[in-house]
């Protein structure tokens, strides 16, 4: 994982195997610094905000920086995949996932 900005309660990075390539449009995480964060439901209401106001600021990044490499952005993907760690048996944490499709 290559975290590429951070705020006093998140991380952003860059997970070490994307879901979708660069080539095909990209792919971020947002996730929480807090080990007992499952969910957005854990947010406070000051990390609530600071976790939409991140989201709409790499949504745009991405989307400017996708375009900027020559990828036609449609529409950025936004997904909370938390739930995907009960499939391993695993503890269940809150990142929230950019993708965005050609």
């Amino acid at each position: 994982m290559k975290i590429i900005y951070e705020t006093k309660n998140f991380n952003v990075f860059v997970p070490d195997v994307p879901h979708i390539s660069r080539e095909e449009g990209g792919h971020l995480c947002i996730s929480s610094k807090r080990d007992n964060c499952l969910s957005r439901l854990d947010l406070s209401i000051d990390e609530a905000i600071e976790f939409i106001r991140l989201s709409m600021l790499v949504g745009d990044a991405m989307t400017i920086g996708m375009k900027n490499g020559g990828v036609d952005v449609i529409m950025i993907n936004y997904q909370e995949n938390g739930n995907w760690a009960y499939l391993r048996n695993e503890k269940p944490f809150f990142i929230f996932i950019y993708m965005e499709e050609p």
